[in-house]
């Protein structure tokens, strides 16, 4: 019994010496104080920083200057602005920061996901949306009147980089369309989506045929029915693009293909798999001057690049969907004509072996 005790005793008393040992732990490496003191440092600063897309894209060409991104990862990784440079934010270090830009002088440009609009995907609003407390009839009608807290990167990555040391940083302070065909972006989703826009955007060599017209009507009426004739799913217009009538879908088709089979300034014929597709923006002039002359006097709001974007997409694919159709319908017409011929060609074979066996 004597041994029992004296085990618990010695156990409580080991207990307890590992608790005061805890209990000495320097504090956290964490001061309030601190931050507090380099927010108020950095807000006026920051203030006379904040600058528009044309002015952010302007700066952005002069020398020495960078555009960070300090996303995440998988993001940066999906889908970036063209040349950024990228460090995740809780990868911040001194010695991190001075490996990426080593000199503190440097110009820094900044965005973030609140910064873009048309992508919750990749460009997710950073935010706090006020909500209800569940069975509370006073909250769940207050709550969705109160204004969100905006949670944007930008500020802690601003405030950061001022404490390192890094000054000469300026924010984008614009909410901007990803469809802006100002913006250049870069990264797997964009690689991706600039195949698929260039395959979509050939010449379709069955484009001057007599049935391509009456094809491409009957693809536009499927719209959802048809995404690919291999791989068929459900298809949706885009949100612009399914505003227009189904006339005007196929006599923008139509002229598209026109554009597409010239190689631009030199007027020539395209060769079909080895000319570059025209330049998106020269894509974007071409549909925003044909849908304008549209538009002019239909009583109908006026497009802009975004909406003709959409427009562009959409003839693509109804372009290459109708060209896949009728390549479909071509071969289908060869191997019955092949069959039929090898039908001919075998009683032909029969004929003769029975007239050479009599």
């Amino acid at each position: 019994m004597k041994t029992i005790i004296a085990a618990v005793i010695l156990t409580l008393v080991v207990t307890n010496a590992g608790v005061a040992q805890a209990k000495n732990y320097p504090k956290a490496k964490v001061s309030f104080d601190d931050y507090k003191g380099l927010v108020a440092e950095v807000e006026p600063h920051r203030a006379s920083r904040l600058v528009d897309l044309d002015t952010f894209l302007k700066m952005s060409k002069d020398p020495g200057t960078i555009i960070l991104d300090t996303r995440s990862d998988l993001r940066f990784d999906r889908i970036h602005l063209k040349g950024a440079k990228h460090l995740s934010f809780t990868d911040f270090t001194q010695e991190n920061l001075r490996k990426l830009i080593p000199s503190p002088d440097t110009k820094i440009l900044i965005y973030c996901n609140n910064n873009f609009e048309g992508d919750q995907r990749d460009f997710a609003t950073k935010q706090m949306q006020p909500e209800p407390r569940p069975g509370d009839k006073v909250t769940s009608q207050v709550a969705p009147k109160k204004k969100p807290i905006m949670l944007a990167l930008n500020i802690p990555t601003y405030i950061n980089l001022y404490g390192y040391g890094y000054h000469n940083v300026y924010e984008l302070d614009e909410l901007v369309k990803v469809k802006d065909p100002r913006i250049a972006f870069d990264g797997s989703v964009v690689e991706a989506n600039l195949a698929a826009q260039a395959d979509a955007a050939k010449v379709c060599p069955l484009h001057r045929t007599r049935d391509f017209r009456a094809v491409l009507e009957e693809v536009d009426k499927n719209t959802t029915e048809l995404s690919s004739l291999r791989n068929p799913k459900h298809r949706v217009w885009t949100s612009g693009y399914k505003t227009a009538t189904p006339e005007e879908r196929v006599r923008f088709a139509l002229h598209y293909q026109n554009f597409l089979e010239f190689e631009g300034e030199k007027g020539q014929i395209a060769d079909l798999y080895i000319a570059p597709v025209p330049a998106y923006d020269a894509r974007v002039s071409f549909g925003l001057s044909w849908w304008q002359r549209e538009v002019a006097n239909s009583g109908r709001p006026p497009v802009d690049a975004s909406w003709v974007h959409d427009a562009l997409v959409d003839a693509g694919n109804s372009i290459a969907l109708t060209c896949e159709k009728m390549k479909a319908m071509e071969a289908f017409k060869m191997k019955k004509n092949r069959q039929e011929l090898d039908g001919v060609d075998n009683k032909k074979i029969e004929l003769s072996v029975k007239h050479n066996g009599n």
